[in-house]
């Protein structure tokens, strides 16, 4: 059944909160972007004495650009419903970056008798001067955006076709002089190598290893991988071309090489080395195991011989990924074998189960660590609190002495001009201050649960079949980091949680002659 909008006018507005963030990496902070702006809006709710907050609406990872949103699809049906007449925003840009669908919206919202507030940019939509101030910011906004854009590629169009180099970091090959591309001496002749040997060997790896050979690394000293080197290959400005928006243009700089070197280069074909045979094999780490040295993945690999008799078999490894696209001596790790990591991983998870004791302490210990951090806080929170309350004491004196005659107007004013920055900086440092509190509060542990999780753990993963088994590890664990004499097991429950028994137990084969080249 729908409100009467008229009689919630005259008691409190009843108000949604709507918060968006665009991207996943912004979820994965502990005090995220989402509870920032949610705590931003409850407080000034707190702020305004006819404001009552019914919900808060959120989108995680979710585009401005258009409002197939599922949280704004949720606000929108209950203030058609009638449970909603006022909604807050941190900013419009939260609520739509599309001027066509932000009018539709308010359109919605005035045909509701909704309010629509952004908190930080001050516009209230239940006044005249609100709607066309909140109307003219959005339509500028998408001029603007629309206006730069267009005279950005209209400029970049124009200079390709005038042979001009658009501009940003030079190529490989070439320096920036005066917006120009002038031949770097040294780099120029590695580049022309780079051709040179792939015409002759039709291989990027084999023009990675001859490079390595030769002790001759890339612009910023770090060796060359596939990757970069089949850009190389494919960009026409060392032919003396541009590209733009698909299009080919004469460049004014001086090519490196000849244009039938060039075509012949992007005819030929690179050779992969890496086997068709599909191995019928679970690695139950994929996509948690990680290099301790350089953070890179760990990645299924495997190395096949052959027995006596001509019969193939095959080793199995987690290898980083690194050494993949470089070489073997970028990394410490290098490899690993696949069946004593995975076997290390499961018995190590049974003894910790077992272990009562010691389990017990470890967790005592990271709980201490949560609140000796918390600790300081709470004592931040207190001062900024007590300079609140003696804002207020002496706004509060002010008032009382303008009604016995012993204060003014004036000063009243004055000093309101002078505690408003004061009084917001103050608010913002408590929100996000009680934000990091109740982080590290949630974080606190127990340790029953804990090894309970960890002998449910034990007994399904020995039931599951092997293609389940991945996706019971990633239920637990974090991720596993990997280094020469140590593994640290990141379990959900339990963060950074590393003993010194988490030692290999043997030692890591050596790197086998027969492994495939990595490219």
């Amino acid at each position: 059944m729908r409100m009467n909008s008229k009689n919630l006018k005259s008691q409190n507005q009843i108000c949604a909160l709507y918060t968006r963030v665009s991207t996943s990496g912004q979820l994965d902070a502990n005090y995220t972007s989402l509870q920032a702006q949610q705590d931003r809006l409850i407080s000034f709710a707190k702020s305004r004495p006819n404001l009552e907050v019914y919900k808060t609406y959120e989108d995680g990872a979710y585009s401005g650009e258009n409002i197939e949103r599922p949280g704004l699809q949720e606000l929108l049906r209950d203030i058609k419903d009638g449970k909603i007449n006022c909604v807050l925003a941190y900013k419009i840009d939260r609520l739509s970056r599309s001027v066509k669908d932000f009018h539709q919206l308010m359109e919605l919202f005035d045909r509701c008798d909704v309010t629509f507030i952004s908190v930080t940019e001050l516009l209230d939509s239940s006044s005249p001067t609100g709607r066309l101030v909140r109307n003219i910011l959005v339509e500028f906004a998408q001029f603007e955006r629309e206006l730069i854009g267009q005279r950005t590629r209209d400029k970049m169009h124009q200079s390709a076709i005038m042979g001009y180099w658009g501009g940003g970091h030079p190529p490989y090959g070439y320096k920036a002089i005066d917006g120009k591309l002038i031949i770097d001496t040294i780099e120029s002749e590695n580049l022309k190598l780079i051709f040179d040997l792939f015409l002759k060997t039709r291989s990027l790896a084999k023009v990675k290893a001859h490079l390595q050979l030769l002790n001759i690394t890339n612009r910023v000293g770090k060796l060359w991988s596939n990757t970069t080197i089949d850009y190389i290959l494919k960009n026409p400005i060392y032919a003396g071309k541009l590209r733009f928006n698909g299009n080919l243009y004469a460049g004014e700089h001086k090519p490196l090489i000849s244009e039938d070197d060039f075509n012949a280069a992007q005819a030929t074909s690179r050779l992969i080395f890496h086997t068709k045979t599909k191995i019928k094999r679970t690695f139950t780490l994929k996509g948690l195991a990680k290099c301790g040295y350089c953070d890179s993945h760990l990645t299924p690999h495997y190395t096949q011989k052959r027995h006596a008799n001509g019969e193939p078999y095959y080793i199995y490894y987690y290898r980083c990924t690194k050494t993949l696209h470089y070489s073997n001596s970028v990394c410490k790790v290098k490899h690993i074998n696949a069946n004593e990591l995975e076997t290390l991983i499961i018995d190590y998870l049974d003894q910790l189960s077992k272990n009562k004791e010691y389990l017990q302490r470890s967790v005592d210990q990271v709980n201490q660590g949560l609140k000796d951090k918390v600790n300081p806080l709470k004592k931040e929170l207190i001062r900024y609190r007590s300079r609140l309350d003696e804002i207020e004491t002496e706004i509060q004196n002010l008032v009382k002495g303008i009604a016995r005659g012993n204060s003014s107007v004036e000063a009243l004013e004055t000093y309101l001009a002078k505690a408003k920055d004061e009084k917001t900086d103050l608010e913002n440092k408590i929100i996000t201050i009680d934000g990091k509190i109740k982080s590290y509060q949630f974080d606190q542990f127990n340790a029953n649960t804990i090894r309970q999780n960890l002998l449910n753990f034990k007994n399904a993963y020995n039931s599951l079949a092997d293609e389940d088994k991945p996706q019971c590890l990633q239920l637990i664990l974090k991720d596993v980091i990997v280094y020469k004499d140590r593994i640290v097991l990141n379990i959900f429950d339990l963060p950074e949680f590393s003993a010194g028994s988490q030692l290999r137990l043997k030692k890591l084969p050596g790197p086998d002659s027969n492994q495939r080249p990595s490219g």
